[in-house]
């Protein structure tokens, strides 16, 4: 699914706890842009064949490995800081065996 639309930022988030952790801000702002902004499907492999997954506007699938190679980060740390941004209810992480849905 090409990535179309735009996202907006306020500048009161120079004032926010995640603004002031340059990793932590690097992840949530790639969790931003990877977000979709209307439904859509994707196509997965996982262990039993191709799964087809109903993406809504908001979410993405999330795979730590493919994560770590975008943003340039050892897995454990997007993983950390993905846990991170959950803890300060920016986004809700629902997984699977196979992948992870980010909302």
């Amino acid at each position: 699914m090409p990535f179309l639309g735009w996202i907006k930022f306020h500048r009161k988030s120079l004032e926010s706890r995640v603004f002031r952790n340059s990793d932590l801000w690097k992840v949530w702002t790639w969790c931003l842009l990877k977000a979709n902004h209307e439904k859509g499907w994707v196509s997965l492999q996982t262990g039993r064949g191709l799964t087809e997954i109903e993406v809504m506007p908001g979410q993405f699938v999330f795979g730590r490995s493919t994560a770590a190679k975008e943003l340039r980060m050892p897995e454990s740390s997007v993983w950390k800081r993905m846990l991170k941004l959950k803890s300060m209810q920016n986004l809700n992480i629902e997984s699977d065996s196979h992948y992870s849905m980010i909302t």
